[in-house]
């Protein structure tokens, strides 16, 4: 049984690598860079390298204060990697390396929590989500960050849980992890695995077990090692003013009054649901449903207690900062599909069998199989099949990546802009487009600096186009999003 049991474990951890390498990285290697926020990120790279100063970031002449450094770290050994694939192996190292690593550990959190089958489909369901998947092909440290909560989070469940041993060298990990966090995106990456397994212990009443875990030598040494990280900083060249602009704008700045992605506080509330898609209704069905029976506490299961925290915490925690954005949820994922799945296989919960039939319709393709089948399946055969109908959806999808590259990136350009001293007009992320030249981008913002100046070939956004042509410039090459224009004579 035994030896069956292992079989069926390596068979698992043989199909997510067999997803990311079949479905995942042909995406990463056919979608182009997003000129606003990967391609930057080349260009922070670049002068990383260039400069050599590993704790002070730059973009172009300004400091650039508001991520940690190690994300770049890994771009940079990206690059020293492979300088012509670059791009392809960041995305690799930097998103789906962290995402795979995530899908395994959410995988072993479930095993121990309740058995393989619902490990398995767990595991897949959080890979397939769109989001998620988006999010594993896209060049942000939200997914490296995400990485590091759940290994932190796994690890004090372990604790917590009795699967673990809590001794030194467990509790020295759990703490690093926790750094690590923080080391890749700031704040956030050291609350969450605090705070989400405080309010867990106020849930249990069981505060105390954060003296068994040493919770006071652990953010002493978390605490060490941030200011080890601050004195590097500050004997780097303009240190001290990098230090400034970390503790000032980049974070009582973005928590308290953001001057960009501001919204309500209801904002994740809003969009929370459909980025569960096609767990929409189920999400909010399984918050329903644990917050009317919360007074029911103690009679939850392990796994839906998990959720539950793992799910209202952070979304409470990133509802109070001023900045928002929907892909800062990217943490919340495992834990809404803990309590989601929790809820879907048990039995004694109301309603189930209509929302499991939602989830279903939503795709479309597993609804369309169920009606052609007409045969009953169990809970898990069914949300598999939603799972395997994600799979055939974004492999249909991987044929439309080069229509999407052509029409809404800036790829059909590069030739151009090669070819051309090219300049940009009302543009900012085009400054960005210096990681493809061999000159440097001039940006102008208004029609009277480009009157004084009289630059030959201009690129800005497809809506300002018609500026341009005021101004006496034609039309070269366009497409959906971008278009650049020459100067008459």
């Amino acid at each position: 049984m035994k030896k069956n049991y292992n079989f069926c474990k390596r068979h698992n951890y043989l199909a997510m690598l067999l997803l990311y390498f079949v479905v995942f990285i042909p995406i990463a290697c056919i979608r182009f860079q997003d000129l606003r926020n990967e391609i930057k990120y080349f260009v922070v790279t670049e002068q990383l390298l260039t400069e050599k100063n590993i704790f002070v970031l730059k973009y172009f002449s300004d400091l650039y204060p508001d991520k940690p450094p190690l994300y770049f770290w890994i771009l940079g050994l990206s690059k020293y990697i492979s300088v012509t694939h670059f791009p392809t192996i960041a995305i690799i190292l930097g998103s789906l390396v962290p995402s795979l690593i995530t899908v395994i550990i959410f995988y072993r959190l479930i095993l121990k929590l309740k058995n393989e089958n619902i490990a398995f489909t767990g595991a897949f369901t959080l890979a397939l989500l769109p989001m998620f998947t988006g999010l594993s092909v896209f060049l942000r440290m939200d997914m490296l960050m995400t990485m590091f909560i759940t290994i932190a989070l796994y690890i004090f469940f372990g604790f917590y849980y009795s699967w673990i041993e809590i001794n030194r060298k467990w509790l020295t990990l759990f703490y690093l992890f926790i750094f690590m966090g923080l080391f890749t995106k700031g704040i956030a990456g050291i609350a969450l695995p605090l705070l989400i397994p405080i309010v867990f212990l106020v849930f249990e009443v069981k505060l105390d077990f954060l003296k068994k875990i040493k919770l006071h030598l652990g953010l002493l040494f978390i605490v060490v090692l941030v200011l080890l990280w601050f004195v590097m900083i500050y004997i780097s060249p303009n240190g001290k003013e990098y230090i400034m602009l970390m503790l000032g704008r980049e974070t009582v700045g973005r928590i308290v009054s953001s001057k960009t992605h501001v919204k309500p506080f209801y904002y994740y509330l809003k969009v929370l649901p459909p980025m569960m898609f096609p767990y929409t209704i189920a999400i909010i069905w399984a918050l329903v449903i644990s917050f009317k029976n919360i007074k029911k506490w103690k009679e939850w299961e392990p796994i839906t207690k998990i959720g539950f925290i793992w799910t209202v915490v952070p979304v409470l925690m990133f509802s109070a900062a001023s900045g928002k954005l929907a892909v800062y949820l990217l943490p919340v994922f495992p834990g809404a599909i803990l309590l989601i799945h929790s809820l879907l296989f048990n039995e004694k919960i109301k309603y189930r069998e209509g929302i499991l039939k939602i989830c279903e319709i939503l795709p479309v393709i597993p609804y369309l199989i169920g009606l052609i089948e007409r045969k009953k399946r169990d809970f898990h055969s069914r949300i598999n099949r939603i799972n395997y109908s994600l799979v055939i959806i974004f492999c249909i999808a991987l044929g439309g990546l080069h229509y999407f590259n052509n029409n809404y990136t800036v790829e059909p350009f590069l030739k151009l802009l090669r070819a051309h001293k090219v300049s940009m007009y009302n543009f900012s992320d085009g400054a960005n487009l210096i990681y493809f030249t061999s000159y440097p981008i001039k940006l102008y913002g208004g029609s009277n600096e480009v009157a004084e100046s009289s630059p030959k070939y201009l690129m800005t956004k497809a809506k300002y186009g018609k500026n341009l042509e005021k101004m006496k410039y034609e039309l070269v090459f366009k497409n959906k999003q971008y278009a650049l224009y020459v100067k008459k004579y």
